[in-house]
């Protein structure tokens, strides 16, 4: 934070958001916090993100506030949008220059849906538990509505990779209310290497 530079955050845990709350006032900067998407309302309808899983929406709240800031710091004019119905300067500075990239953006291997052929791939890099817990919510929500349009039977099978020091136990561990009917472990090797070492052999089929 910077003495007179506008901060801006997303809903934070209560503890989290006096931390913040302090030291933008110790630091004389305004801290705003950002509103929720459903709060927001544009002249255009509802505004509808191309990033799938709820927790892109406080995503897109804090761009619409940069982005509106961004705005205001180089003299341009912003537009108005009513936002917990006060007609105020806010997160929207222009339907065509704001929420369309909204809308048409795409992040390939995050909450990703593919299909080819009777199979349809869940993709996601969640490496953290807290976006584990996040893809989670993202596949129970899209499995769920896939399943209701699928024509026969439906099995469920886990691709399941984890790289660095993380703990993969807990990780999956989250995993199980996606009540997966099988799973494969997908080690970190690039690359077919031959070896004549037991312990290297073992390595490959644990």
């Amino acid at each position: 934070v910077q003495p007179g530079v506008p901060a801006f955050t997303v809903r934070q845990p209560e503890d989290a958001l006096a931390v913040l709350r302090d030291r933008a006032s110790e630091a004389g900067c305004p801290l705003q916090l950002c509103p929720e998407l459903e709060d927001y309302q544009a002249a255009c309808g509802a505004l509808r993100l191309g990033l799938a899983g709820q927790h892109q929406r406080p995503n897109a709240s804090l761009a619409l506030q940069l982005s509106h800031a961004w705005l205001q710091r180089r003299h341009l004019r912003p537009s108005l949008v009513t936002v917990k119905g006060q007609c105020r300067r806010a997160a929207v500075p222009s339907p065509a220059a704001s929420l369309r990239p909204l809308a048409d953006t795409e992040w390939p291997g995050r909450n990703q849906t593919l299909k080819h052929g009777a199979l349809t791939y869940f993709l996601d890099g969640a490496h953290t538990m807290r976006s584990m817990q996040a893809c989670v919510e993202w596949f129970l929500e899209a499995a769920a509505q896939h399943e209701r349009n699928a024509s026969g039977p439906v099995v469920r099978v886990l691709l399941f990779n984890a790289t660095g020091e993380r703990d993969a136990a807990a990780m999956l561990k989250l995993l199980l209310p996606c009540h997966f009917d099988f799973a494969v472990f997908c080690p970190n090797i690039t690359e077919a290497v031959a070896s004549s070492s037991a312990a290297l052999q073992r390595f490959r089929l644990s």
